[in-house]
């Protein structure tokens, strides 16, 4: 595998590492809000 390859697969884990953890997040703020 080449290391342009690499870097690409890198960064697309990143990206829905960060989109999953945005989630998530907007999950617990709706959550508590609900909760209030």
């Amino acid at each position: 595998m080449s290391t342009k390859k690499k870097i690409k697969v890198t960064l697309a884990m990143i990206n829905v590492l960060l989109t999953a953890v945005e989630l998530y997040l907007q999950w617990q703020l709706s959550k508590s809000e609900n909760e209030l």
